[in-house]
């Protein structure tokens, strides 16, 4: 054997057997061939000290790394390294590392720890949603606190009814009534059509006596006013309760206030209501998929009743607005009641039922609590729009569907750690991906869609972390034993 393939297998099995670390080696090698950038030498470095003693590079001016010779470059050229480099090895590291965050990040998300942060991400995504077009088909008739100081509360059978009456007579096509009037046993008496009229009642609680419905008012046209929020989080009213069981005496329907005003608006239409054989509320063709514990960003949730997401629409937006005083006095445009569905009750904040906090409350032009005559007109547009206009009804993915998706952010979040090791030039890449990772997320969170994006977000960053981190322990523990060896 020659003296030249002695030194080539020399430098051949430097690069490869007696690689310290073999996808290092060659992969800066191959940098330093390529010379598309100037490579420095390092004395600290045991990649470049490695090859360096293997003869294959030199030392030149400025420090910088170069091939000693055409030889060494033409044997070793990018098909030898194409062959030699571990590619297979370093992607399963990758892979397997990032299934292991995988599922430790739904794990911690399984304990509830990251819901939190999931939901003030949905209520900002919620928020920045364009605004839509009023609903035209719903009319809010408020008793604010000005009509209060002119008629005060309680409000009077007579002025009650009066403003029934004058509703009426504008040819609405349903009313609802969402006030208390649990001993008004005159309600609506001198209406000659009253089966347009809905009235509300409200669910016996823990230290809460139930409040009955009006006592003439037929229980198939009254609706309950109870609402869920989420307590056990920040109090926020995201969810939409249409059905629940009764254990009360005389607040015994099973419809909510919104769901019920909805429902005899859309029978006026011919669209009835039915329940399939699996119980999910079916209002004409359109189905109301019930909210289960894990849905989006809940983990075991407290879905008793029938629950879905409140699609709401802007405040500014929601529907046509009128007062007390100018029903009365007779100071609003007939055409705005006509066929519509109009909701009368009151906006004062003091008075029962109150307010609720809403994703919009965190707004500056916003009441802190949205009155519950706002929140039964959402829940009521919401059937209604989504029925009638084919407005979305949010959905989200099946846990497996989730979990692949929580996996491809962490897979790349690896592959991008691996590709650049660089930690500045990392952390400008992965910035640039989550980025990437928002814009996909509020898209699709436009076209109704809640994926997830902070268990993603985590699962990039930590993937990415730990990958270099590796990398860097591995070069340490190298490095320290590099005399040892020459």
């Amino acid at each position: 054997m020659s003296k030249q393939d002695n030194n080539l297998q020399f430098v051949r099995d430097m690069l490869t057997k007696r690689a310290p670390d073999l996808f290092a080696v060659l992969t800066t090698y191959s940098e330093i061939r390529r010379g598309k950038r100037i490579v420095l030498d390092e004395e600290q470095s045991l990649v470049k000290s490695h090859l360096k003693l293997s003869g294959i590079i030199v030392r030149r001016e400025h420090a910088s790394l170069c091939v000693r010779n055409l030889i060494y470059r033409k044997v070793f050229d990018d098909r030898w390294l194409k062959e030699h480099l571990p590619v297979k090895l370093k992607m399963l590291t990758v892979v397997i590392t990032s299934i292991a965050v995988t599922f430790l990040t739904l794990s911690i998300r399984e304990l509830q720890w990251l819901q939190p942060w999931e939901l003030r991400v949905y209520d900002q995504m919620l928020r920045s949603r364009p605004s839509e077009a009023p609903d035209r088909r719903i009319l809010l008739v408020k008793i604010t606190d000005e009509d209060l100081k002119r008629e005060k509360w309680l409000l009077s059978d007579r002025t009650i009814n009066q403003l029934l009456k004058k509703i009426e007579s504008y040819q609405p096509r349903i009313v609802g009534l969402y006030l208390f009037r649990p001993e008004d046993n005159n309600l609506a008496a001198n209406l000659q059509n009253q089966d347009n009229l809905v009235t509300t009642c409200l669910f016996s609680s823990l230290g809460r006596d139930e409040i009955p419905p009006p006592p003439n008012v037929p229980i198939d046209n009254v609706g309950f006013s109870d609402v869920v929020a989420d307590n056990e989080n920040d109090q926020i009213l995201r969810r939409s309760l249409l059905f629940a069981n009764s254990t009360d005496k005389k607040c015994t329907t099973s419809f909510a206030f919104g769901a019920q005003i909805a429902i005899n608006y859309l029978a006026k239409q011919g669209i009835e209501y039915d329940f399939t054989k699996k119980g999910d509320f079916l209002l004409g063709k359109t189905l109301f998929p019930r909210l289960q514990p894990n849905s989006g960003g809940y983990r075991y949730l407290d879905a008793d009743g029938y629950q879905i997401l409140l699609n709401y629409r802007h405040l500014n937006s929601l529907a046509d607005q009128v007062t007390l005083t100018d029903v009365l006095n007779g100071r609003v445009n007939p055409s705005l009641f006509k066929d519509r569905l109009v909701i009368i009750g009151t906006t004062a904040a003091n008075l029962p039922p109150g307010g609720f906090y809403t994703p919009y409350s965190a707004l500056q032009d916003q009441p802190a609590r949205m009155p519950a005559l706002f929140i039964h007109a959402q829940i009521a547009s919401q059937l209604i729009s989504t029925v009638l206009d084919g407005r979305p009804l949010f959905w989200y993915w099946p846990d497996w569907a989730e979990f692949t998706w929580v996996w491809g952010w962490s897979l790349l979040g690896g592959i991008l750690a691996w590709r650049w090791q660089n930690p500045l030039l990392l952390l400008v890449v992965v910035g640039i991906t989550l980025f990437g990772l928002v814009v996909i997320c509020v898209a699709l969170f436009l076209q109704a869609g809640w994926v997830p994006l902070v268990p993603s977000a985590l699962a990039l960053v930590v993937t990415s972390g730990s990958v270099v981190s590796r990398v860097s322990a591995s070069q340490t523990l190298l490095t320290g034993g590099l005399w040892q060896r020459y």
